[in-house]
């Protein structure tokens, strides 16, 4: 996990990073702010019908043909990922690894250097763990795992959750064991509350760069393509494929056994019945593609 910091950092030097040339004076940067919090010594993000007062010794950056006339402005193409990039690069500190004594982990189990493990989460015997990755407080990581680099874990989150596969019996219902793998790739984030399922057999794989935000469901033997992005409460049942940098919106739920194609995008709250093609946005329920 990373820290804000306060540095002083030149106006140019931060222009020199971004590969362009700043408008006005130079001066000492600490920080980022927000539009409404602007003031001396910080540097804000100016976007397209926003409106910002004279401050003295303010950064901006921005996109737009401005007549701004603060005491420095660097203009760029992409200026919500330049303003980003800034407070990454110079304002953020990687916390330094540390394991918490109240954290119970497996002497089975296998954690790469730089990983950090908070207060009361559990590591059992199969997982493993590579370096770099942050595990939050209240985690649960069970079964055969195997977490990347450089991931995220938040608070509660559980990683190898018993599947939801029962027969019925006539009387009752007869639970099937879960004795898959699940595969998380590198730079992953999972949200707080999420569950990840294990499969009855086989893999439930997410690959590298997806960010799974809070309170998420991925069942058993999905497959999650790389830089997918998937909101809060979305719900994704057993087996379903989702190719690579496509987004599910907050909320959508998807039946089990479909396929999401590439660059697709589901919308907020959608209830998912078929397969989605290749660079397609649905909505609705049942969603339809829009």
């Amino acid at each position: 996990m990373k820290e804000l910091c306060k540095r002083e950092i030149y106006a140019s030097e931060i222009s020199e990073y971004l590969g362009v040339k700043w408008m006005g004076n130079d001066f000492f940067v600490t920080g980022p702010t927000s539009l409404n919090s602007a003031e001396a010594g910080k540097f804000v993000l100016l976007n397209e019908n926003e409106v910002l007062d004279n401050i003295s010794e303010l950064l901006v950056i921005t996109g737009l043909e401005s007549n701004y006339r603060g005491s420095a402005v660097i203009r760029v193409k992409q200026p919500e990922m330049a303003f980003y990039s800034v407070i990454n690069e110079f304002f953020m500190d990687v916390k330094p690894p540390q394991i918490d004594g109240t954290a119970h982990i497996s002497p089975s189990a296998k954690l790469s250097r730089g990983v950090s493990v908070g207060r009361n989460s559990i590591i059992e015997s199969e997982v493993k763990v590579d370096a770099n990755t942050y595990i939050g407080s209240g985690v649960i990581i069970r079964g055969n795992v195997h977490i990347g680099k450089n991931c995220i874990i938040k608070d509660n989150a559980v990683i190898g959750s018993e599947g939801y596969h029962f027969i019925d019996d006539g009387a009752s219902y007869l639970e099937k064991p879960c004795l898959g793998s699940i595969h998380i790739g590198d730079h992953v984030l999972i949200g707080s509350n999420t569950s990840i399922e294990l499969p009855l057999f086989d893999e439930t794989r997410i690959e590298s760069h997806v960010k799974i935000d809070d309170l998420a469901n991925i069942g058993s033997n999905c497959k999650i393509g790389s830089k997918v992005l998937i909101a809060a409460s979305s719900i994704l049942c057993h087996k379903i494929t989702v190719g690579r940098n496509s987004f599910i919106g907050a909320g959508a739920v998807i039946r089990d056994g479909l396929n999401i194609g590439e660059h697709s995008t589901i919308g907020i709250g959608a209830v998912v019945l078929g397969n989605v093609e290749n660079n397609k946005r649905v909505a609705g329920n049942p969603a339809h593609e829009i």
